[in-house]
């Protein structure tokens, strides 16, 4: 009896946890599955009206580049499609007409561009001009990137638009119900860091008109500024960062073996020009050590292939490039950089000026 009245009590315990758990998830909904978020709506409101925000934190960025995208009065003719790598490329580095966007979301994937374009083509507007951001990690099956599959329908899109049967990567992900994420692991710890945030303060939107902010700022035209401790980071700390970057599993590259994808990037780029669109090629730059250690490992040798096999296209379909992954070639110094992968506005400026 005793212990059939202990498996009972653990039983009761567990089924309590269990529905707090769901309830939690449920009602602190940050990314929004379950109902409307309003401060990712205002957010997505006040960026497709070319408005500066601060306050902006742990959301999903893909459904929050097709918020924006929704709330556009005049859909941008110019836009970059890239990762966390590119989200400081702003306006008015790029010549262009009749608006500019910058929809870079982080660790982006090439499924990410495809649903990205889908949300354009979906609405007959595509922009006169895309500039690609092209991160190695595109080209590598093994990136783990999986964030895409929040605009997983606009992925499928884009692939039958390329005249694809969805992939069965996809077709998966079209059987996963939303519920899960009552349980779901990463959502639990999101909309926990969320709450907490709330409670200091630190997720109240803002609308700003000055730079001059000690926060991270989501700007009109969906370029970033940093916080003034990344803003005005010393090089040390860098330096620091930059060797860290290099004594961890780097970021999306491991297990490259094999250039994947190039078919598939290769039909996006030739059904954009198709149909009229310019496209510029964008290879933002890894920092020298990180870069270096990339040359003397030849288990990253993949990561250099990329770029080889991205100059050849360029040369062979007459597509502009700029940028490299080698920052000596545009004599960028660690100065030049946030930490291993990421570069600073004024290093983006040196590469899109040339």
């Amino acid at each position: 009896m005793k212990n059939k009245s202990f498996l009972l009590s653990v039983f009761y315990a567990v089924s309590i946890l269990f529905s707090l758990l769901i309830a939690f998830n449920y009602f602190f909904d940050s990314y929004g599955f379950f109902k409307k978020n309003r401060t990712i709506d205002d957010a997505a409101r006040a960026i497709a009206n070319q408005r500066s925000i601060t306050g902006l934190q742990n959301y999903d960025e893909r459904i929050f580049q097709k918020k924006v995208f929704q709330n556009f009065l005049q859909k941008p003719k110019c836009i970059v499609l890239g990762s966390s790598r590119s989200m400081m490329i702003e306006s008015k580095m790029v010549p262009h007409n009749r608006g500019f966007f910058n929809h870079s979301v982080s660790g982006a994937s090439i499924e990410d561009h495809m649903a990205i374009i889908a949300l354009y083509e979906k609405n007959k507007a595509l922009p006169n001009k895309v500039i690609l951001s092209v991160d190695p990690w595109l080209f590598n099956k093994n990136n783990n990137q999986t964030r895409w599959k929040s605009l997983k329908n606009e992925y499928e899109y884009a692939l039958l638009a390329l005249s694809h049967a969805p992939t069965k990567k996809a077709a998966e992900n079209n059987d996963k119900n939303i519920y899960w994420q009552l349980i779901n692991y990463e959502n639990t710890k999101n909309n926990l860091l969320n709450f907490q945030n709330t409670l200091h303060d630190k997720n109240t939107l803002k609308i700003i008109s000055d730079e001059d902010v000690d926060a991270m700022i989501k700007r009109g035209d969906g370029s970033i500024a940093y916080p003034f401790k990344i803003r005005h980071q010393n090089d040390t700390e860098t330096l620091k960062l930059a060797k860290s970057y290099c004594s961890a599993p780097i970021y999306s590259v491991e297990n490259f073996n094999e250039l994947s994808n190039t078919s598939l990037f290769e039909q996006l780029i030739t059904h954009l020009q198709n149909n009229g669109v310019e496209v510029v090629l964008f290879l933002p730059p890894y920092h020298p050590i990180a870069y270096r250690y990339f040359l003397n490992h030849p288990k990253y040798k993949y990561v250099l292939e990329a770029e080889t096999y991205l100059q050849t296209l360029s040369h062979k379909q007459n597509i502009p490039l700029f940028g490299s992954y080698n920052p000596d070639l545009y004599g960028l110094t660690s100065t030049d950089f946030t930490d291993g992968m990421h570069a600073k506005t004024s290093a983006l400026q040196k590469i899109l000026q040339k």
